[in-house]
């Protein structure tokens, strides 16, 4: 599954779409951005933005305000994010978290039910005091120490992913840190950030792995050593640990 992840180009929405018809200049730019090689995707979001707009105009039938929220529906949170904000595009030291969802097939195969599953496990992020966007429909990344860093956002990560495994088991994550452009509250593409999502993808059920990077920065916590995760084609081998409770090392 890791690999299909990583090589396979995505299925049109369009194939896939239970909620009526797709505006076909959206499903273009939407393959356009989960292009696999980030050369091949828009060069910032900006350009993305007005490549938006002049497809789908504002006034036209699915355009302005309708097709930042046909973006949401497509390709998820952090597109609508960025689409429609007007802050600068900085770089910050952040905390990564991704989430891979593993709802059970029942809801995966009801909307209204895996809308409500995705927005039970992001309301529960929120308690942590850190926003989830959505990516696809069973996926969630989310920042810590966007805004500003106190030193503990890689505790603070592990902690609220502890949580969210609670209301969603089954489900596995990954945790990467280091620079990665943000604009506002939303994550921008980059080495750190597809780690991050390779690592959750390759994690057992109901597991968290995290790098060695995080691993120093959460001061105090226990953990195990995992296999290392080898970044095919790159020829790297990335050290893993799993936080564990305090009974469990003992």
């Amino acid at each position: 599954y890791l690999a299909k992840h990583i090589i396979e180009e995505p299925v049109p929405p369009s194939r896939r779409s239970r909620g009526g018809p797709i505006h076909p200049e959206l499903e273009k730019l939407a393959l356009w951005a989960m292009k696999k090689k980030p050369n091949e995707r828009p060069p910032s979001a900006q350009e993305f933005k007005r490549a938006l707009e002049k497809a789908v105009p504002q006034g036209s039938q699915g355009g302005g305000g309708n097709a930042l929220s046909g973006f949401q529906a497509l390709l998820g949170d952090a597109v609508a994010t960025a689409l429609g904000g007007s802050s600068a595009v900085e770089t910050r030291d952040v905390v990564v978290a991704f989430v891979d969802l593993a709802p059970a097939p029942i809801v995966l195969k009801n909307p209204d039910a895996l809308r409500t599953f995705v927005a039970k496990v992001m309301d529960t992020a929120e308690q942590y005091q850190v926003k989830a966007e959505r990516v696809g429909q069973t996926r969630l990344k989310m920042g810590f120490g966007l805004r500003s860093s106190s030193g503990t956002e890689a505790s603070q990560a592990i902690t609220c992913l502890q949580a969210l495994l609670k209301v969603a088991p089954g489900s596995s994550a990954g945790v990467h840190c280091g620079s990665v452009e943000v604009q506002g509250d939303a994550l921008g593409e980059g080495m750190v950030v597809d780690l991050a999502e390779r690592i959750a993808l390759y994690a057992d059920a109901d597991q968290i792995l995290i790098t060695q990077d995080v691993e120093k920065r959460a001061k105090g916590l226990n953990v195990r050593p995992r296999a290392p995760f080898e970044v095919k084609g790159g020829g790297l081998s990335v050290a893993l640990f799993e936080p564990v409770q305090r009974s469990e090392s003992a």
